[in-house]
């Protein structure tokens, strides 16, 4: 990501220098973290991530209970295997099945372990499709706005580096669009509504 930032900026200091209002008239910042924040699919998918994590959740408390009976049942099968009341042939026969509930115990638990492995890999994946969608959205809206407004370059200003490049070390706030680009994204969701078909 570094290597992208750094060759953005030798690429920008290569190109012949504009007189400064005409560049200051070209290049503007967007801090693509808000114009995201104010699309109502960014909701929208923060909600469908919140459902499938819940669902994440319940699922692992279903699996760990599973495994804290198996460790009881171990526990309850080991003890009688040691009980002097049975005689030796009852304690043998008990400890064969704790050693069985053992085995099915530790088999049970890997699986949560890939289980959760594999889940939390799932949700990642989910989170970065939507996210990606969603940063779709917003950037045809943002290209519409730059080709009206007659603009050469949009940086994203954002901080996080998992939504944007966050490719800005200094900016004025007197080129920033953003306020721009969230009204045209609320604006792009109050149309949605009106022709989204009831449910």
């Amino acid at each position: 990501m570094k290597v992208i930032v750094y060759s953005f900026l030798i690429a920008l200091m290569s190109v012949p220098l504009l007189q400064a209002d005409e560049a200051a008239q070209r290049i503007v910042v967007l801090d693509m973290t808000k114009a995201m924040r104010a699309s109502r699919k960014m909701a929208e998918a923060e909600d469908h991530l919140t459902t499938l994590t819940g669902d994440f959740a319940a699922e692992q408390q279903k699996m760990k209970a599973r495994l804290a009976g198996l460790r009881a049942e171990f526990d309850e099968l080991r003890s009688a295997s040691a009980n002097k009341a049975f005689n030796e042939d009852a304690r043998a026969k008990k400890a064969a099945e704790a050693a069985q509930k053992r085995l099915e115990g530790a088999m049970y638990e890997r699986k949560v372990r890939e289980r959760s492995i594999r889940r939390a890999r799932e949700l990642e994946d989910q989170r970065k499709r939507l996210l990606k969608h969603v940063l779709g959205g917003v950037n045809t809206i943002v290209a519409e706005y730059a080709k009206e407004k007659g603009y050469d370059l949009v940086v994203d200003s954002s901080e996080s580096l998992t939504v944007g490049t966050g490719g800005v070390i200094y900016k004025s706030g007197r080129f920033d669009i953003t306020d721009d680009i969230v009204a045209l994204v609320e604006k792009k969701n109050k149309e949605a509504k009106l022709v989204e078909p009831k449910k």
